[in-house]
């Protein structure tokens, strides 16, 4: 209850204020409250106020505030902000505060000068915290390497890892793989003489990890010698055992054994059927039958059911309210991070304030923000100089290690290892390579393998090119190939052969068929799983969620992972995650807009688009239109009808010929058209060029007169 609600009940008890007075609308600061817009006048609201802060009354009236109260310009006993040691109270502004606070804004916030500080003497720190030293007067916190150090914040002793120099704790430079040895238990020196827990040395003296799935193993190789429950071992590997999953989805403790539920979920329930169904989502309290016997505000309880009350015809009208009154439908208080504005609505807080008082004003801020008037806006800071650094000292500015896959180079920056080394040295040289690519010289190499050719095999046998292991719901066939099995299959036998069917289908020869009761589709078509008894969805199929109303719905195809109300936790490449959705990401465009398939990793073309072909700079160059086809270099080595080839390239060749040879001349014309040395000659121009044959060159005309004679059975006569 506040201040102002136990000065209300104090009127009450006395009568002095009406029963019937209503103060919903009323936020909690005096100050800002407006009195006719609630019916009420300035004076009732003065003297409820004055009867909790009212140190003397004279005839109704407060001449006086008590101790830690002044008066307002309303005449109203308002309280001194917290941690305010001196006050004006005539104007009502805080003029000092306690020990450890200064006055920001007319409020005490926590001092900024030396947070280290672990015992003040007045304004002067006398003792600074564990983890920090007396550096001219302030506190100075020692460096995070140090196990141990003196009064001027030198180093005496480091933790692991590091060695002592002058007075600091440098990172162990010993001969390491790219993850720094991260994983040594003991070191002697530069050297590590003992793994960490669950980890061994490898060849290479760098300790590395043991399966997540092995109970024991060989300390020698790491290779497991038994593993937990759940796995199989197999020429020192723990594999996951095929074991049954549950048939009964609501339920929290599953005997495998026997294939029977022994408990189910939280708000689970066994129905007559023994299965495990879920409880009213409104209940609150409910029987082990799965009947409510109490429910949540808003619900009236009806025969074991809980149905909205007929009063809540609709939501809370304050969607940041924490509390909400039902009955007289306001908000008593609300939600985290959310505060009354003076409407006594709720308003949410800056998200980079970590302290703030009642009106939302800050009073602090996260780390990386400052405060001012009351707001928390971005401080400046240095950005990190190395983007591959891991360590970074601020004060030296310079890194102390590289992030994972980064190593130092000569001039002590961090650069990347090539993403195909599974194990490197020191300067980032490749030692071992990733499957599937081959180690030349240092680096990792891409081998050339076979892709699967068994589309629904689960594990592949890439040495030998076989399939050794089926996916999930996926059988060899007689040929060794992987096939589906029946979706309507709830179990099957090693040939595929359904051995049970999913309700609402019957077995019939190894095979589900669709019960002859069952004569519509399901209702809800993103279903996986439905109750043909009950006619509800008990499982959404794949990429599909239940929503608030109990149907299935989908996933958006972006989402790589998501959680049970189908928001994206992660999501596939070329998309970025924001607020729960996955939306496109900002990519550049392809250098190169002839190829076909780009590498968006190397930035480079791997094949050019149909009619393209590279050119010396591997780029994508066209190839003439005219090509009907052409070689790697893109000159044409034949050209589509009409054109002929010149020098690599497809020339427009004579239009009147039908045919031509290789060398562009005619060897055939259209109808109207004479053959004559190679060309095509119109008809109705024989005459002229006849005539002109006989004075110039009669060889010629003999040539011309066979031509017509093969083209036409009457003589030419000149």
């Amino acid at each position: 209850m506040n201040k102002f609600a136990i000065a209300i009940s104090i009127l009450l008890l006395v009568g002095s204020v009406s029963a019937d007075l209503s103060f919903s609308s009323f936020s909690g600061d005096f100050n800002s409250y407006n009195p006719a817009s609630s019916g009420i006048a300035l004076s009732d609201i003065v003297t409820v106020a004055n009867y909790y802060g009212c140190k003397t009354w004279v005839k109704n009236q407060c001449t006086e505030c008590s101790n830690g109260f002044y008066f307002s310009k309303n005449g109203v006993c308002c309280e001194v902000p917290t941690l305010c040691s001196q006050f004006n109270r005539a104007e009502g502004i805080c003029t000092a505060c306690y020990q450890g606070y200064s006055v920001v804004n007319n409020c005490c916030v926590a001092a900024a000068q030396d947070s280290g500080c672990a015992l003040w003497n007045g304004n002067t720190c006398s003792k600074c915290s564990k983890g920090w030293f007396m550096n001219k007067g302030v506190c100075t916190p020692v460096s995070d390497q140090c196990s141990t150090w003196n009064d001027q914040g030198h180093c005496l002793t480091c933790y692991n890892g590091y060695v002592l120099a002058n007075g600091a704790c440098n990172i162990n430079t010993s001969p390491l793989d790219g993850s720094s040895n991260a994983l040594c238990g003991l070191w002697n020196g530069s050297i590590c003489t003992k793994c960490a827990p669950r980890s061994y040395f490898n060849p290479f003296r760098i300790c590395t990890p043991v399966a997540d799935q092995c109970e024991t193993w060989d300390p020698t190789d790491g290779a497991c010698l038994s593993c937990y429950g759940g796995y199989t071992l197999a020429k020192g590997v723990c594999s996951a055992s095929a074991i049954a999953q549950p048939s009964d989805l609501g339920c929290g403790t599953w005997n495998a054994k026997g294939d029977i539920c022994l408990q189910c979920s939280h708000r689970f329930y066994f129905n007559l059927v023994k299965k495990c169904v879920p409880v009213s989502d409104q209940c609150k309290v409910w029987t082990a039958a799965g009947l409510c016997t109490s429910c949540y505000d808003g619900y009236d309880l009806t025969n074991g059911q809980c149905s909205q009350s007929a009063s809540n015809t609709a939501a809370p009208s304050d969607l940041g309210c924490g509390t909400w009154d039902w009955k007289n439908q306001k908000c008593l208080k609300c939600s985290n991070n959310w505060v009354f504005n003076n409407l006594g609505a709720c308003v949410p807080v800056s998200d980079q304030c970590q302290t703030y008082d009642l009106s939302g004003v800050c009073l602090s801020c996260y780390k990386g923000f400052n405060l001012a008037n009351g707001k928390c806006v971005e401080a400046p800071v240095d950005q990190v100089a190395d983007k591959g650094c891991g360590t970074w000292d601020w004060n030296k500015k310079i890194c102390l290690q590289c992030s994972n896959n980064y190593v130092f180079n000569g001039l002590g920056v961090c650069v990347p290892v090539s993403d195909q080394c599974k194990t490197f040295d020191r300067s980032g040289l490749c030692l071992s390579c990733y499957d599937g690519y081959n180690l030349v010289s240092g680096k990792c190499q891409e081998a050339a393998v076979q892709k699967p050719s068994d589309l629904g095999c689960g594990t592949w046998d890439w040495k030998n090119q076989k399939c050794l292991k089926c996916s999930n719901n996926w059988v060899f066939n007689n040929l060794g190939v992987c096939v589906p099995v029946s979706d309507q299959c709830k179990t099957f036998d090693l040939s595929g052969q359904c051995v049970s069917c999913y309700d609402g289908y019957d077995l019939i020869k190894g095979q589900c068929s669709q019960s002859a009761s069952n004569t519509a589709a399901p209702s809800d078509l993103g279903c996986g799983t439905w109750d043909w008894k009950n006619q509800k969805c008990l499982k959404c199929s794949n990429n599909w969620v239940f929503n608030n109303l109990g149907a299935c719905v989908p996933v958006s195809d972006q989402c790589q992972t998501y959680n049970l109300a189908g928001v994206c936790l992660s999501c596939y490449k070329g998309y970025d995650l924001k607020a729960g959705a996955c939306v496109q990401a900002a990519v550049e465009a392809v250098a190169d807009i002839g190829c076909g398939q780009w590498d968006w990793d190397k930035k480079v073309c791997l094949q050019c688009s149909s009619r393209w072909v590279f050119n010396s700079q591997k780029k994508c160059v066209p190839v003439d239109d005219n090509c009907n086809q052409w070689n790697t270099a893109g000159q044409c080595t034949s050209c589509y009808a009409g054109y002929i080839i010149n020098e690599g390239s497809c020339t427009l060749g004579n239009s009147l010929c039908q045919v031509s040879n290789a060398n562009g001349a005619c060897t055939s014309c259209y109808t109207g058209y004479i053959l004559d040395n190679g060309n095509c000659v119109p008809i109705s121009k024989l005459a002229n060029l006849a005539l002109y044959y006989s004075q110039c060159c009669p060889e010629r005309l003999a040539t011309l007169t066979q031509s017509v004679g093969n083209s036409n059975p009457t003589p030419f006569q000149p």
